[in-house]
């Protein structure tokens, strides 16, 4: 046919599919298996058989390649171990970017954290300020208090009536929330639209003479 002239049969072969064998029986867990432990973890095993002791792999390690004394002159340092062991249990954001000697905290925190003395220390000595001012309270008087007190607007004859500023609409001095919300709240204690409500006390209102 046409077809067959003008497309010639190709032929092609199937590839067969790729095995990788792992050379780790357990690819998850193996490749993170420690062969050697520091003494203090290796004691607290209760199969301490499956793994090697730092000294006896280091005297192996001697006999099996004695030129490693060059950069090894010493016994395995505990010290050290524990250090990988401690970082094989850790993340990555723990053993990268914490600060592991500083125990998981910033230097702001460790040098406000207080430090106690001991109880055989005696009293601390005055600061600047107990030094160079007395103290307030020990100058009051009898019945008087450091609490601030309520100031009231000195008696005046210049402010306008509240009744005269409402009729001529004068709202200079007046915010939103006093030309809205308490424009609102005073209509409804003024015709008491919920009966009589009593005034705070040391609660002053606008316009108010306070005669003393």
């Amino acid at each position: 046919s046409v077809y067959r002239k003008d497309f010639p049969k190709k032929t092609c072969e199937i590839p067969q599919p790729l095995k990788c064998e792992s050379e780790f029986p357990d690819i998850i867990a193996e490749p993170f298996k420690d062969y050697v432990l520091p003494d203090s973890v290796l004691t607290k095993l209760k199969e301490p058989h499956e793994f090697e002791q730092a000294g006896k792999f280091y005297q192996r390690l001697v006999e099996e390649m004695p030129y490693i004394t060059r950069h090894l002159d010493k016994d395995v340092d505990q010290e050290f171990l524990n250090v990988l062991y401690q970082n094989n249990a850790r993340t990555v954001y723990q053993n990268d970017f914490c600060r592991i000697e500083d125990g998981f905290v910033s230097k702001r925190t460790l040098a406000a954290k207080r430090i106690e003395l001991p109880p055989d220390w005696g009293d601390p000595p005055l600061t600047t300020q107990r030094k160079s001012y007395r103290d307030p309270k020990k100058i009051l008087r009898e019945g008087e208090s450091l609490a601030s007190k309520m100031f009231k607007a000195p008696k005046t004859s210049f402010e306008l009536n509240p009744k005269i500023k409402e009729i001529l609409q004068i709202r200079t001095g007046d915010t939103e929330y006093q030309s809205v919300v308490g424009h609102l709240g005073d209509q409804i204690c003024k015709d008491k639209y919920y009966g009589k409500i009593d005034l705070l006390p040391n609660e002053l209102v606008p316009g108010q003479i306070i005669e003393q």
